[in-house]
């Protein structure tokens, strides 16, 4: 008995590259993901520094603010001494009225930086709470000055 056996092998000899087109994909989106991540990684340190930075210099305006008040103060009584006495004129009174007047404006800009910046640092690190907000808001309401104390507690110190 002659029997033949047959066999059929069905392979393609060149199949396109889609098993390797695909495995290089997954190999370059992994490398993407990885750069995304070192990317986002570095943006928030950035914009944490530059919160704690920007509140820190607002802090500092803040003092220096705070000590251009007293001066201006004291430099409008003595204006206003010397103005009565008849040892200067009406202009250096008003002189020193304004100098007070622009520490006061360089005070309540330098207290909303200082606050803006605190906000910006605590959602940056993700604490911040509702009663953050609610102290930002009674900030449009109620003026603070030097004399009236802070309204953040620990925000200066």
């Amino acid at each position: 008995m002659l029997g033949s056996v047959g066999l059929q092998l069905n392979m393609p000899i060149y199949s396109g590259g889609a098993q390797s087109a695909k495995v290089d994909e997954a190999v370059a989106q992994q490398e993407k993901a990885r750069f995304d991540i070192d990317a986002a990684r570095h943006l928030s340190n950035l914009s944490a520094k530059q919160a704690w930075y920007g509140w820190y210099s607002a802090y500092a305006k803040n003092r220096a603010a705070e000590q251009a008040i007293k001066a201006a103060n004291s430099a409008l009584l003595a204006a206003t001494v010397a103005s009565r006495n008849g040892l200067k004129f009406e202009t250096a009174v008003l002189e020193a009225q304004q100098k007070l007047s622009e520490a006061q404006r360089d005070y309540s800009k330098s207290r909303y930086d200082q606050v803006v910046n605190f906000v910006k640092l605590k959602s940056i690190m993700g604490v911040l709470i509702n009663e953050d907000i609610a102290a930002l808001d009674s900030l449009f309401v109620d003026m603070p000055t030097p004399e009236t104390g802070k309204i953040f507690k620990g925000l200066v110190e």
